[in-house]
């Protein structure tokens, strides 16, 4: 299997990388309310995105086909960090609202 590991610079200049940066510059700057519905679905619903999404990038896709298990790694990892920085997001509001 060839090595399709991606160098620091070739992430920045990957399109997805520049597509995600434009659409969240363009949400702060306009306060796009569907964009921030966008998020606040996303957000709610990663536990669930991840459980589907590595179940399938871990275990099934490998075996099916590594270009997209290569594709579909990277996207879980995102929505594992996702969930857990929500997680602990909940948990400090909650901890600092109590103390107050």
């Amino acid at each position: 299997m060839a090595d399709s590991s991606l160098s620091l610079r070739e992430i920045f200049r990957h399109p997805a990388t520049l597509a995600t940066t434009i659409t969240g510059v363009a949400g702060g700057v306009l306060h796009l309310p569907l964009l921030a519905s966008l998020w606040t679905a996303l957000v709610a619903q990663s536990g669930a995105l991840f459980g589907g999404v590595s179940v399938f990038a871990f275990t099934v896709a490998p075996k099916v086909s590594p270009e997209l298990a290569a594709w579909l790694e990277p996207v879980a990892i995102v929505l594992a960090v996702l969930y857990g920085g929500s997680k602990l997001y909940r948990a400090l509001k909650s901890i600092f609202t109590n103390l107050s």
